[in-house]
Formats: structure tokens, sequence, C-alpha cells
């Protein structure tokens, strides 16, 4: 009897054991899961397509304009180009939460233009009571914000920076509302009350306004939604889980999967001869700034500058060449 006490002792006490190691994300961290992943409402990749791959079913419901996609920080990205184009995921009530977390990669073609639109549930850049929440670009930054009942706002800013990839994370709950970039904390600010829903508009969208008002110009990706606010650590987690990934806009050209026509701000390399002519002067300019000219490295000696992909990113080099009759001024004399 003693004995059957014992063991039913023992596995009460492992069951708690259990329950609090899952309530603060211990099997997370000793199996090595990324601990932004429990939680997870949605989460849309893009790859051709704008479902919600959580299986959760927050599937886009409408895009009036044909979707485009380009190359994305993973994969594909939605690629926006200023035509009115927006996802519609519409007034789900699972997704009118009080406690959430929304991240995505977006990457600015004018980081300094206004009115560029974003994500948002409601109107974005509208007034208080016309969104629930919303992370939207404008001026060289972008706002996340909420509303709370009789329309008070509470708001977050910080610059854009450059047109390069970067990661977007707002966490909302305990009366706390955060922005990140790139992992790192931005801004935290005090509100009070609940997120209000009951809005003129409440339908969740990606690009622009419903109401093609404001023109988003340029990709986004890896749009999800948890149920809590993530930690500081948790965020850290989440964007560095993506820090060794190739993608476009990396500043490394990918010579598998990429090439001038697919990724020019990491593949173009332009070269004013046409390559590699011996008899033409010309000015080599790869992605990586670097600039070479052609030259003559004696009276019968030319330095051809030329784009170059035999390694591991396209670039300018100079290649060497005896010139028969002579090299005057970046060519050699004769005849090509």
């Amino acid at each position: 009897m003693e004995k059957k006490k014992a063991i039913m002792y023992l596995v009460v006490l492992v069951a708690i054991i259990v329950i609090i190691s899952v309530s603060f994300g211990f099997f997370d961290k000793i199996t090595g899961n990324v601990v932004a992943e429990r939680g997870l409402v949605a989460h849309y990749s893009f790859e051709e397509n704008v479902k919600d791959i959580t299986g959760n079913g927050y599937d886009a419901v409408d895009f009036p304009y044909m979707v485009k996609y380009g190359y994305g920080r993973v994969g594909q990205a939605l690629d926006f180009n200023k035509e009115g184009d927006y996802i519609l995921i519409g007034d789900k009530e699972g997704l009118n939460l009080q406690k959430f977390t929304l991240s995505f990669w977006s990457k600015l073609n004018d980081p300094s233009s206004i009115y560029q639109g974003g994500i948002g549930k409601g109107i974005l850049f509208g007034h208080p009571e016309e969104f629930s929440y919303v992370m939207e670009f404008s001026a060289g930054k972008i706002k996340a914000a909420i509303t709370t009942p009789v329309n008070r706002e509470f708001e977050i800013k910080t610059p854009v920076g450059d047109s390069s990839w970067h990661f977007w994370l707002m966490s909302v709950g305990n009366g706390k509302l955060a922005l990140y970039k790139d992992g790192v904390i931005q801004g935290l600010v005090d509100y009070d009350g609940k997120i209000d829903y009951v809005k003129r508009k409440n339908d969740l969208v990606i690009g622009t306004s419903r109401e093609i008002q404001y023109l988003f110009n340029g990709k986004i990706d890896e749009f999800k939604i948890w149920n809590y606010a993530l930690t500081e650590e948790n965020v850290w987690e989440e964007y560095n889980s993506y820090s060794n990934e190739n993608y476009c806009g990396n500043g490394v050209c990918d010579i598998v999967n990429e090439n001038e026509e697919s990724c020019a701000e990491d593949c173009s390399c332009k070269d004013s001869d046409k390559g590699i002519n011996y008899y033409e002067k010309g000015t080599c300019e790869d992605n990586k700034g670097r600039v070479i000219v052609d030259n003559c490295g004696g009276d019968d000696w030319l330095n051809e500058a030329h784009c170059d992909d035999s390694g591991t990113e396209v670039r300018c080099k100079f290649s060497s060449q005896s010139c028969s009759y002579g090299c005057s001024d970046g060519a050699c004399l004769g005849f090509a």
C-alpha cells in the first residue's frame, strides 16, 4: 500500500514539474526549438500563395489585383509596386486578440515616401476610430499603434533606415506596447484598457488600405501573428532564426539561385564595353560599388576590366592580355 502511495506521489510530482516547465518554455530551450514558435496563430510565407501555413485557416479572402511575387527574405515575397494592390485577410474573430505579437520582413524601395501603407486591422493611416492596430510606413518612419475604447491611440515611431530588408515586430500585452527593429527594441509605451475591435472597418489588410488610398512600394515577407507578447529574448531568437538565410538583398550574389535579372541588387555588374573587349576601353562597376577601368600595364600589355561570376559572387576583375601592336589608353591597338 505504501509503495502504491509513493508511486502516486511521484507521478503527481512529475506532472507538476512538466506543467511548470511548459509554462516557462523550458522544453523549448532544451530541445533547441525557437521559443517564439509557441502560440503561433497565423503565418504567411508568401511562397506563390497567400495562405496561412499554420493550418488555422486564416487564408486571404480577397486580393483584387493580380498578386505579384518576387525574391524575398526567405524564398518568395509579396512584391507591391504602387498599383493599389493589397491582400485582404478579413475580419476574423480569432485575430481579435488582447495579447499578441505581429512580425514581418519588409524592403521598401523608397523609405522616405509618405503614406506607404503596411499591415493593419482597420484602415491604414486612419483615425483612431477606424483601426484596432497598425504597423504603417511614412516619411522614413514606421509607426506601431493600437487603439482602446473612447478612441484612445497609443503609438511608437522609429526610423526605417535604408532600403535593405528589415525585420519589424510589435508586441502587445499586459499594458505594454513595444516596437522592435532587427531584433532590437526601439520603444516601449504603457497603455490602459482593452484593444477596441468595434470599428467602422475591421479587416486585416496587408499592403495598402482596402480603400486604395495609400500605396505600398516594396516587398513584404514572412508575416506572423502570435497570441501572446513575445519577450525580448523571444524576439532576438526569432530575428536570428533568419540571420543565416541566403536572400536577395543580402549583398552577396548566390550564383546558383540568383542572377542579374532576378536579383539585380546582389548580382548586377555593368561593363561599358560589353564584356572582354581588348580593342575598346571600358569601365566595370559591380553591386559592391567597385569600379575598375581598362588600362595598359605597359607598351604591349592590357589589363582588361570585366564582370566575372566564376567564384561565389558576381564582381569586377582584371584579366591580362598581350597586345601584338601595342597598348594605348586602355585598349589594344589594331583591329578587333
